[in-house]
């Protein structure tokens, strides 16, 4: 009885980081400061490197729309 499991755990790998990115989120608010250490590695790319960084940058915008609305959708839940 002892090596019984009490609880399983039913998700897989994906729905546990889904859920360790969602409890990051609310928790510490961690995506401004994800966005803005990838800007900041973005900027210092040299000259050559910095065209194929605009579509990372067009999608970071995006991601940073999605993140907000994701966080706002949160707070409504909490």
């Amino acid at each position: 009885m002892r090596d019984a499991q009490v609880l399983t755990v039913w998700e897989g790998t994906a729905n546990l980081l889904g859920l360790e990115v969602l409890r990051l989120l609310e928790k510490f608010e961690v995506h401004p400061l994800f966005l803005n250490k990838m800007k900041d590695r973005l900027t210092i790319m040299s000259e050559t490197t910095k065209e194929l960084a605009a579509p990372i940058y067009d999608a970071m915008e995006k991601l940073a729309e999605s993140l907000e609305l994701l966080s706002q959708m949160m707070k409504k839940f909490v």
